[in-house]
């Protein structure tokens, strides 16, 4: 399990997510770690609207560090278009074959 050798304790709880990010390379943005403020939220999936959902207080949580970046990423067409069918053999019928009849 590589999980084994990490430095730090995996934190699968229901706790707010802590960051441990120090610095972003690449960044567009500077870091800040800042708590966003608690909003009311739907507790069922989907939100209002349908009737019966609850609302109940969230807990203080840090944003996304690299919300900007996500926000602005524009991906090429190349990057949406399926790779182009690319044929790293000759077909079979096309491919002379030996016969090997050695150890």
């Amino acid at each position: 399990r590589p999980q084994m050798r990490w430095r730090g304790e995996v934190d699968n709880s229901d706790e707010p997510f802590l960051p441990k990010l120090r610095a972003k390379p690449n960044a567009l943005v500077p870091l800040q770690l800042v708590l966003t403020s608690p909003q009311e939220e739907d507790d069922e999936p989907g939100g209002g609207g349908g009737g019966g959902g609850r609302r109940r207080r969230a807990a203080p949580h840090y944003a996304n560090p690299y919300e900007h970046e996500l926000a602005d990423f524009q991906p090429d067409e190349a990057q949406l278009s399926p790779p182009a069918a690319e044929r790293l053999y000759a077909a079979l019928q096309h491919t002379p074959c030996h016969w090997v009849d050695s150890e």
